[in-house]
């Protein structure tokens, strides 16, 4: 949005809804899949209704909540940046699960700080933890793994 006032919650929720009733006529229509964090989920996906439900998250939690999920980014960013030297996507199959120690000893990494900024990771939907002390790739984290990507 261009403008400082912020709309009423029921036009943002209208124009979410109206974003996702467009978005859902023409992935059926194509026959194409619904969003997901399935591993084999598509990449990517119209942004209007994301970009309504972000709006509209702000408008909910006021100024003062905003700014702090503002300044918690820069934690969401350093676990990729932990993650991407010790290639820690590479190091988990794309198919299955794998545990904790196996990927950090392929990876030559501290199990434990892996295993916290894994999860880290996992609040920002990349990587998914499907039982317990085993990660595996979703749809997001299996694009880290993508040459195209890391080109």
């Amino acid at each position: 949005m261009s403008t400082c006032s912020s709309p009423i919650l029921v036009d943002l929720a209208t124009r979410i809804s109206q974003a996702t009733e467009q978005v859902n006529a023409f992935l059926v229509a194509n026959d194409y899949p619904q969003p997901s964090f399935d591993r084999d989920a598509p990449a990517v996906f119209p942004e209007a209704p994301a970009d309504a439900c972000q709006t509209m998250c702000g408008a909910l939690v006021g100024p003062a909540e905003h700014l702090r999920w503002l300044a918690c980014r820069c934690h969401d960013m350093s676990s990729l940046r932990w993650l991407y030297p010790f290639n820690i996507a590479p190091a988990i199959p794309l198919y299955r699960a794998v545990s904790y120690s196996e990927v950090a000893a392929t990876a030559q990494a501290d199990e434990n700080r892996l295993k916290s900024v894994l999860r880290l990771a996992m609040t920002n939907g990349l990587f998914c933890e499907p039982r317990p002390g085993f990660v595996a790739h979703n749809a997001a984290s299996a694009l880290v793994t993508s040459p195209t990507l890391n080109d």
